[in-house]
């Protein structure tokens, strides 16, 4: 149990992480798979001998969305993303696969896709048929100061506009941006951040771009930098697993995410959201119970304690008996819904086109001047570096265009619990 991070590939491999993953959701199969099946047909057409464009592929829906499209026969798929070490084992993946051979160009950029050199990049090896962004600061914890927070509505917003600008100078036909199930009523800055996201990608569906569109999903099981991840790591580290005890949350996994992705880029009509329809048998799922999950297939009973301090000095006591120690207590810090929404109140959902999707066929968006104010004022306040505004400052004016944001500051954050 003292695994390095380094092994960590070794000590949990694909097929268990699997297996972990069917355990949690409850299911075999993709829950996509009858709309995957009825409409497979829309994503090869959409993408076989096209020009595709992939920001933040190498992330764990990024990634698994550019191994899904290249069975589909694109003639070139360029990649970018900061984290060349991800670029590189994405590249390996695909040119290792033994069930299909990628004939077409793959091209893997280690760039910011909102800096210069990223635009021009990208700008280069264009114009795409099809663009689809999954670049994104995706945790709450990133909001806990301004200047984390300035870089989060950066990256999610301002870059993502940036790209947009220059998507549509190019020529493109199809823009997908990746959403969440945080950005309806936001109880967080990165939750709002997705819904300001959306207000700027749906505002060009009436622009130089063909189509825009976008899906909201649930957490994604064992993705990078997960709660459920960091499981994993734990154990490997003989650490105690700790989380909330009064959080459920809708999961699926990294296949059923990418297949979402691109049955909205290659079925949606311009400004449309797809989400998962919970109704449809998608359950909703504590931490706690994800972790007796995760111990069970790692040989051990769960022993639950009260606080960290008597879960760390059990360890040395429960591991020989078999018995791994366990700390979820009620959630105490900012920005935790105890269950997301995929549809917000007062948007129109469409719920006759597919077994297992909602369309969301009409949501709000705050008025084109306010909205390009907005994003000159974040491009600002993150371009100073210094003499900066103050938190609260920069969260009253979000709340200006996501009017339903419940933003409340925590007397301390999640990087002072376990």
């Amino acid at each position: 149990m003292t695994t390095s991070t380094l092994e960590r590939t070794a000590a949990w491999t694909p097929r268990q992480i699997d297996a972990l993953t069917q355990a949690i959701l409850g299911r075999d199969g993709s829950f996509f798979a009858a709309d995957w099946a009825a409409q497979e047909a829309a994503v090869c057409s959409l993408l076989r001998g096209s020009r595709v464009l992939v920001v933040g592929g190498a992330g764990s829906i990024g990634a698994e969305v550019v191994r899904q499209l290249v069975r589909y026969e694109p003639a070139r798929v360029v990649v970018v993303d900061v984290g060349e070490n991800g670029l590189a084992e994405l590249v390996r993946s695909i040119r290792s696969a033994v069930a299909f051979e990628f004939a077409g160009e793959l091209i893997c950029l280690p760039l910011d896709f909102g800096g210069r050199l990223g635009l021009a990049a990208i700008s280069e090896n264009g114009p795409y048929e099809l663009a689809l962004n999954f670049a994104a600061l995706k945790h709450v914890r990133s909001e806990k100061d301004v200047f984390s927070l300035l870089a989060m509505l950066d990256t999610n917003v301002v870059k993502f506009h940036l790209l947009l600008e220059r998507l549509a100078r190019d020529g493109c036909g199809t823009v997908f941006g990746v959403s969440s199930d945080k950005a309806v009523r936001p109880a967080s800055m990165m939750g709002a951040s997705k819904r300001l996201m959306e207000q700027v990608l749906l505002g060009w569906q009436d622009g130089q771009i063909g189509r825009v569109c976008s899906a909201r999903f649930a957490n994604v099981a064992f993705s990078a930098g997960s709660l459920l991840e960091a499981f994993l790591h734990r154990l490997d580290r003989g650490e105690p697993l700790a989380g909330p005890s009064d959080v459920r949350r809708y999961f699926i996994s990294a296949q059923e995410a990418a297949q979402l992705c691109l049955l909205s880029a290659a079925t949606a009509r311009s400004g449309e959201l797809f989400v998962p329809r919970s109704s449809a048998g998608l359950e909703a799922t504590g931490f706690g119970r994800i972790a007796e999950i995760v111990v069970h297939h790692a040989g051990y009973e769960p022993a639950w304690y009260d606080t960290p301090s008597q879960a760390k000095a059990a360890m040395c006591d429960d591991l020989p008996r078999g018995r791994y120690p366990c700390c979820f207590a009620p959630s105490d810090t900012a920005g935790e819904k105890p269950l997301e929404e995929f549809v917000g109140p007062d948007e129109q959902c469409d719920a006759s086109r597919f077994e297992r999707i909602d369309v969301v066929t009409e949501t709000s968006l705050a008025p084109a001047d306010r909205l390009n104010a907005m994003l000159e004022q974040i491009g600002a306040w993150a371009g100073k570096g210094e003499s900066g505004p103050a938190k609260a400052q920069v969260v009253s004016a979000i709340q200006s265009v996501v009017p339903d944001l419940h933003h409340v500051e925590a007397d301390h954050g999640l990087d002072e619990k376990m």
